[in-house]
């Protein structure tokens, strides 16, 4: 109860969330939202805002996006300011992403050299006006070959200030890296997703740490 009482709390205390039409309920640790918004902005920043929560172990998102009428802009407009966003931003690369649209949900299909970059294209696109959801197929083809990279994501975990890991173990093989054991909060287990996708030569992260209640 304290818990459930904390994300609602906290649900009212976001600027972003706190006029949304969302609510929570708790079982087990578990938050699952529910409710209605009008873009996938508003429903990511109500998950985020869940996942701050002390005790939340994990998140469920079942919050729909109805896109209303007014100011939202049709699927070709969509587009094309999703692929100048894509474009405009630094972090990726200028060629080689695409974005299709059909009533709002955008799909992300092309390449790029790092997976740090696959999560990025994403988020710059989540957080545009009319955006309602996002499929993302971006492949990540890795420029450099995976060298010792268990040993390269274990150092970095332990030097990153925001995360306690000494019970985290690291598993990679073949551009695939595996994160096992426990950490003290989401966040712990998302900067720790975060720093692996940072290793040259990762295609694909698995994150299986469990958060400590």
């Amino acid at each position: 109860m304290e818990v459930h009482r904390n994300v609602i709390e906290e649900l009212q205390w976001d600027p972003a969330v706190r006029h949304l039409a969302v609510d929570a309920a708790v079982a087990d640790n578990v938050a699952t939202l529910t409710g209605t918004v009008s873009c996938e902005a508003e429903r990511r920043a109500a998950e985020e805002a869940a996942r701050r929560v002390r005790g939340v172990r994990a998140v469920i998102n079942c919050i729909e996006v109805i896109r209303p009428a007014v100011y939202t802009p049709p699927d070709a407009e969509l587009a094309h300011l999703v692929d100048f966003s894509l474009r405009s931003c630094a972090l990726l690369p200028a060629e080689g992403l695409q974005a299709t649209v059909h009533d709002g949900c955008v799909t992300l299909t092309g390449q790029v050299p790092w997976r740090y970059q696959r999560v990025e294209a994403e988020r710059v696109v989540s957080r545009l006006r009319g955006v309602a959801g996002i499929a993302n197929l971006i492949d990540v083809a890795p420029a450099e070959a995976p060298v010792d990279v268990t040993q390269k994501v274990e150092t970095a975990l332990r030097r990153c200030a925001g995360l306690d890991a000494q019970w985290v173990t690291v598993e990679a093989y073949k551009g695939k890296v595996v994160l096992r054991g426990s950490v003290r909060s989401w966040q712990e287990s998302a900067l720790a997703q975060e720093v692996a996708a940072r290793a040259p030569g990762v295609e694909e992260i698995t994150n299986h740490l469990a958060i400590l209640p």
